[in-house]
């Protein structure tokens, strides 16, 4: 069952579905941001970390070239 969406009156409506489609540039920023925080790095790096690795994956449809570990820390002194 679809979740619903309380109106006035007490009466709902179906919310429309979001669309799941393949990984992309949230699940990378969220990779990005855990391997900070699991390497001891401070929040704020920890979110640059996130923000190059989700603008990485904007870069090739569905997630089909991940960026290692080498290429997220070499555009971290770029950036």
């Amino acid at each position: 069952m679809r979740p619903r969406v309380l109106q006035r009156g007490g009466r709902g409506r179906q919310r429309p579905r979001a669309d799941t489609g393949d990984p992309g540039a949230g699940v990378a920023y969220v990779s990005g941001f855990l391997y900070g925080r699991l390497t001891g790095r401070d929040v704020r790096e920890c979110g640059r970390f996130g923000a190059l690795a989700g603008a990485h994956a904007c870069t090739a449809p569905a997630a089909t070239d991940p960026i290692s570990r080498i290429s997220l820390l070499a555009a971290d002194q770029i950036a």
